[in-house]
């Protein structure tokens, strides 16, 4: 079994804190530095600094994470690997997922998930990109998934679904009858766009400003939080809107809502995992495999 006293000293070192560490493993200061003491005794060599407030490795200390988090990483991998042969996956997975992701993605996701995996209690929230990230990094979550361009990193991104931002406006709006503009024109069509913070804003931003576009200069009639919110706007509004090719599937075989083309504009992009760096835990692995696996049914 892995040895506990490595998570500490793992913690310790992200943290740059005994008691930021003591706080995250849910144990005493005093028990942080028994661990830690308890290891530097075992190699008879420093590990850690401890000079007023900083928390600083030493060169061995260095060394020494390099190799606990690729124990930790290994002692994962053989817990997947025993559970996935007896096909044991216990305990709880807490899962973050943005918004468009959360309404049109992982609802049919989970429903397969959850079958495979019965004995595997689920927790989900949902919010836009920004917030989600924020709650992996408060660990509130075991992992997140996100639509937008940002990068923090404290967190490692992994696509697993492609997808496509497209114009759309109601058939029977002002703008019905147009098939495709030419890119400056979005400067003077009413247009909704998603709040900010929002990974889909993220990603029209920018993909306009490489073609020379500011949404400053664009005729914004109001920014909404989600999907659903703009297409119902949408019903009732001459405008058009930038939105998720799979929120309007049903209202584009319906003839409800339309694409706009967009000369020279092409907005893809990719949904991704996001994990915290080096704590991969077995059922946020099988869940990452299971995705990977059903995302052609997505």
């Amino acid at each position: 079994m892995a040895d506990f006293r490595l998570k500490v000293f793992i913690s310790v070192a992200k943290n740059k804190s005994f008691t930021k560490a003591a706080n995250e493993l849910h144990i005493t200061q005093p028990a942080i530095s028994k661990h830690i003491r308890e290891l530097e005794a075992t190699y008879n060599i420093r590990l850690i600094d401890r000079s007023g407030q900083n928390t600083i490795l030493t060169n061995a200390g260095e060394i020494f994470l390099s190799h606990a988090e690729k124990i930790i990483e290994n002692y994962n991998q053989l817990q997947f690997e025993m559970n996935r042969i007896n096909n044991n996956f216990v305990g709880k997975l807490n899962i973050g997922a943005s918004t468009t992701i959360g309404q049109y993605v992982i609802p049919s996701l989970l429903a397969g998930f959850m079958k495979t995996y019965p004995d595997l209690k689920i927790e989900l929230i949902n919010g836009n990109s920004r917030e989600i990230e924020k709650a992996l990094l408060e660990k509130r979550i075991d992992i997140g998934m996100v639509e937008g361009i940002h990068k923090d990193p404290a967190i490692k991104y992994t696509p697993f679904l492609d997808d496509e931002i497209v114009l759309v406006t109601r058939t029977n709006s002002i703008f019905g009858e147009i098939e495709n503009i030419d890119i400056s024109k979005l400067l003077v069509m009413p247009i909704v766009l998603r709040e900010y913070g929002s990974g889909s804003l993220e990603v029209i931003n920018d993909a306009l400003v490489k073609k020379g576009i500011s949404i400053d200069n664009m005729d914004i009639l109001l920014h909404l939080g989600n999907s659903e919110s703009i297409k119902n706007f949408l019903r009732k509004s001459d405008c058009v809107a930038f939105i998720s090719i799979r929120a309007v599937i049903n209202e584009l075989k319906s003839g409800a809502l339309k694409i706009i083309d967009i000369d020279d504009l092409d907005i893809q992009r990719s949904f991704k995992f996001c994990t915290l760096h080096g704590e991969l835990n077995p059922n946020v692995e099988v869940f990452q495999r299971f995705t990977s696996t059903h995302n052609k049914r997505l």
